[in-house]
C-alpha cells in the first residue's frame, strides 16, 4: 500500500502551482498543466509497487471542504497521475487538498 496526502496553494489562478506533501513518505510529486480547467499531478513512489493490477482511492477537496472531480492513471511509465477537474467547486484563493491510498 502507498499513500499520503499533499496540497497545492491557489491552482485555479496558477496552473503550475507546485504541490506540497502534508503527509506519507516514499514518493514526490510534480505539477504538470492538465490543459483547460484540469491541473494535473505526478507521483512518483521511491519503490514503485509491482504490477498495474491496483485499487486507487482519492479524497481530493477545495479549501473549504467542497470535494472535487477527479481522474487517476497508472501504467508502466506513470506511477500514479491525478488529473483534477477545477471547473467547479473551487474558487480563486482557495488551496487543493488531495489525499490517495494506493492498493495493490
Amino acid at each position: 500500500m502507498r499513500h499520503g496526502c499533499f496540497s497545492v496553494t491557489d491552482p485555479l489562478s496558477n496552473t503550475l502551482a507546485p504541490a506540497t506533501r502534508i503527509s506519507g513518505n516514499g514518493y514526490t510529486v510534480t505539477s504538470a498543466y492538465g490543459g483547460g480547467q484540469t491541473r494535473s499531478y505526478f507521483i512518483f513512489f521511491d519503490q514503485p509497487p509491482g504490477g498495474l493490477d491496483s485499487t486507487v482511492l482519492l479524497d481530493i477537496r477545495s479549501s473549504p471542504g467542497r470535494s472535487m472531480a477527479a481522474t487517476v492513471k497508472r501504467d508502466n511509465i506513470i506511477d500514479l497521475l491525478v488529473t483534477v477537474d477545477v471547473a467547479s467547486n473551487i474558487a480563486s484563493g482557495e488551496n487543493l487538498s488531495v489525499c490517495f491510498s494506493l492498493f495493490r
